[in-house]
């Protein structure tokens, strides 16, 4: 399985991503700076840990992998490249630009904010506390949107295909008429997007526009 790296949010939302992947049949091996870094040592002393096989799944977490020394980080590469059977890695931290380019490449990049914290996180929860606010709030709320635009395409399809299947599974008519204009919005913003409309100018629509609940 390919390595990851989790990027983004906060340092408690990378955490509980990186639990809510873990099973009670799971072992996690989990690094993180000591005091202030990760050396070489620690590296060297998980290679031989995982050098050992495991009946069971084991999960390997570099946390603050932006912490690692280059020595440490050189020592990662071929491990994040190959994985020993039945072990998976993930390197958290704020940025995925803060490591070296070499463990990038060997990576796939998960950007989290606050509306993928878990990949058990569905959109619609996450989105609905928008409902209430203010339109002036609203807008405070544009940075908690990914920033790339084929992120924010992404996530609007995503949404609408969530939307879709919820639609399916509401009885209410006043459920129904929220999810219906939700849908359309949703909708009319991917299509803006793609039309190359302005992306602030088009998030800021579909926030203004969301539906107003008490």
């Amino acid at each position: 399985m390919l390595s990851t790296i989790i990027a983004g949010a906060d340092l408690n939302s990378r955490a509980e991503y990186v639990r809510t992947l873990l099973t009670p049949l799971t072992n996690l091996v989990h690094l993180t700076p000591n005091p202030s870094s990760i050396g070489i040592a620690e590296i060297k002393s998980l290679v031989l840990d995982l050098a050992l096989t495991s009946a069971s799944p084991r999960l390997v977490w570099v946390e603050d992998a932006q912490a690692l020394t280059p020595d440490a980080s050189n020592a990662l590469l071929k491990i994040l490249e190959e994985p020993p059977d039945n072990t998976t890695l993930y390197l958290t931290c704020p940025s995925a630009g803060s490591l070296l380019p070499t463990l990038r490449s060997r990576c796939q990049v998960i950007k989290l904010n606050n509306f993928n914290l878990s990949p058990l996180t569905s959109y619609l929860p996450a989105l609905k506390p928008l409902f209430v606010l203010s339109p002036g709030d609203r807008l405070q709320r544009l940075a908690d949107f990914p920033s790339d635009k084929g992120e924010l395409l992404s996530y609007l399809s995503d949404l609408a295909r969530e939307i879709s299947g919820t639609i399916k599974k509401t009885k209410s008519p006043a459920g129904l008429k929220l999810l219906s204009s939700l849908a359309r919005l949703t909708l009319s913003t991917h299509q803006d997007l793609k039309s190359n409309i302005n992306q602030n100018l088009a998030l800021s629509h579909f926030l203004l526009h969301l539906p107003k609940t008490k």
